[in-house]
């Protein structure tokens, strides 16, 4: 009856498989420099909510180059966990949400931070990322690092290499006008400056984007 509680709320399933062919002849504008493939991409994902506040949700990716040699990322990258995360509220609709976990970041259309859907072996980012919106404002803020592709085993990010950020957003005037302040910060060990000295990145930039129709 209603007085039981159940051990998940609700339990969600999908996926979907996409495969092109694409290739090249004549590169460099050489002969004999040919190059024909075609890519498969399959998506599994599970989405369980024990409540209506709380969710996780696991995608695995399979995506393979054949005949493509070398076949490597981000054409290739076999049996990995694409995202996995535990999400309190919601980023994308709520008040509020928190969402920890390997996940797809997108700002700005993609020209600013993206998962790069083109490719057959998208972006995902290790990291933590709380939303606020209240009345026409909304607020982003995020702690990533970017996950290293590599096929044939898993997948994990760069520890020294991360990028944090703020994305705000004023929607109340309507889809005529959109203003986005951001600002940026990347942090990055082992990089080596112009004097060949090993040094630490800490490189931070902020901006504006204003769309609207």
């Amino acid at each position: 009856g209603d007085s039981v509680y159940r051990l998940f709320y609700d339990t969600i399933k999908g996926g979907d498989y996409r495969s092109r062919y694409e290739g090249y002849t004549g590169g460099s504008f050489k002969p004999n420099t040919t190059d024909r493939y075609v890519l498969s991409r399959l998506k599994l994902d599970l989405t369980i909510k024990p409540t209506h506040w709380l969710k996780m949700f696991v995608e695995g990716m399979d995506a393979r180059a054949l005949e493509k040699t070398p076949a490597l990322p981000p054409y290739q990258n076999t049996w990995d966990i694409y995202q996995a995360y535990a999400e309190m509220g919601s980023v994308e609709k709520n008040i509020f949400g928190l969402r920890v976990g390997r996940q797809e970041l997108m700002y700005g259309d993609q020209r600013l931070i993206g998962n790069a859907p083109w490719l057959n072996a998208e972006r995902t980012f290790d990291a933590i990322r709380g939303t606020v919106r209240y009345k026409g404002y909304r607020l982003d803020l995020f702690a990533s690092s970017v996950v290293n592709p590599v096929t044939g085993t898993w997948d994990h990010h760069l520890q020294v290499n991360n990028l944090h950020g703020a994305y705000g957003g004023i929607d109340k005037l309507g889809p005529r006008l959109v203003i986005e302040p951001y600002a940026l910060w990347r942090l990055q060990h082992g990089v080596k400056n112009e004097e060949g000295i090993v040094s630490k990145l800490n490189e931070k930039i902020g901006g504006v984007r204003i769309v609207g129709t």
